[in-house]
């Protein structure tokens, strides 16, 4: 029986399982760390979706403003031209300097709208579309200064027939410009509205025709008409007849013959003297009076008659420059050009054969 007692007291001692002899589930802190880590992808994952989705926001509320802000600047432009054009169709009571101050007002919010164009807040995705925008205001911009310079010259004030009708024709190269603006801005409308679709932003740029009507404001005699009516305070054509005739002239004292020959002696300063008479029912002012040689003798002058009333005769010296010489001999051409809306024009030149002694 002593023997069996030490066969026990000789048995291996039993020992805890290692780690590795655990069960198939590892360890708590083997477990810890996989879902430690499975956290820290999900957070990372978080913050850039939700980086992303601040982004995405941002860039969302900035296409909104932009559209915003720019509308509003088209619908100021929209107020500006139906401003313009109506007062040109309809000057009311104001007078020729009056309506050059308004004109020189509309220039200034012009000139303030392409400002407010430059400091647009303009996402990435519209630089492009921005640009042609900027050139239509700019347009328009350079369009109404152009047209302030020269409406003064076009309404007939101090200025003759000929100045008018050219600050005319400028001026309605000017209003081409407008029609230009317009199609640049279309063309940024609707690139910049296709962007808005694409990002699904609700807002849109509105149309924008700043040229109400293209034909009577490219027309140079549609515009003429218009012109005419802010000069002399009606808004319409000027009504009544309209006309001058060059009644009698003389060089020196000596009468020039419409369509005969007369020798001048006395050697120069030579002086022509034009007498013309307004046959028409208006005032009109500004009257060039040319000469013009030919068919042997070259050169040409003007004068001006200020002002003539209707039914008057006025009086204009005009001194030939440079003098002809003893013995010259040729053709002078003595014109008062047409007023506006002239219809008969036969006696407004004389034409007469002259030599010099």
């Amino acid at each position: 029986m002593a023997f069996f007692d030490d066969d026990e007291a000789l048995a291996p001692e039993e020992r805890p399982p290692s780690r590795r002899q655990q069960g198939s589930g590892g360890s708590p802190y083997l477990l810890r760390r996989i879902v430690g880590v499975g956290l820290l992808i999900l957070i990372l994952v978080l913050l850039l979706l939700g980086i992303r989705g601040c982004l995405n926001a941002r860039a969302e509320r900035g296409l909104e403003n932009y559209v915003s802000d720019a509308g509003s600047i088209v619908q100021d432009s929209a107020q500006l031209s139906d401003r313009f054009f109506d007062r040109l169709e309809n000057p009311e009571n104001l007078d020729a300097m009056g309506f050059e101050q308004q004109v020189a007002a509309d220039r200034g919010t012009a000139e303030t709208l392409v400002d407010r164009v430059e400091e647009l807040d303009v996402p990435g995705d519209l630089d492009g579309e921005h640009a042609e925008m900027l050139q239509a205001f700019q347009l328009r911009a350079e369009a109404m200064t152009g047209i302030s310079n020269r409406i003064a010259t076009a309404l007939g004030e101090n200025t003759g027939q000929q100045q008018v009708q050219e600050s005319i024709d400028v001026i309605a190269g000017y209003m081409r410009w407008f029609l230009a603006s317009d199609v640049l801005y279309g063309i940024s409308k609707d690139e910049t509205n296709e962007v808005l679709r694409d990002e699904d932003i609700e807002g849109r740029l509105p149309d924008d025709r700043f040229l109400p009507d293209i034909t009577p404001w490219l027309d140079p005699e549609e515009l003429r008409s218009t012109l005419t009516g802010v000069a002399t305070g009606t808004g319409q054509a000027r009504p009544g007849v309209h006309g001058t005739a060059m009644v009698d002239a003389s060089i020196n004292g000596i009468p020039l013959v419409d369509g005969g020959a007369v020798t001048i002696s006395g050697g120069a300063p030579y002086t022509i003297t034009a007498n013309v008479q307004n046959q028409g029912d208006s005032v009109e002012s500004g009257l060039p009076v040319t000469y013009r040689f030919s068919r042997g003798l070259s050169g040409s002058g003007e004068g001006t008659i200020d002002r003539v009333a209707a039914g008057d005769t006025a009086q204009v010296d005009i001194e030939i420059d440079p003098a002809p010489q003893a013995g010259d001999s040729g053709e002078l051409e003595l014109t008062v050009e047409p007023v506006i809306e002239e219809q008969l024009t036969d006696n407004n030149t004389i034409t007469t054969t002259v030599t010099f002694e």
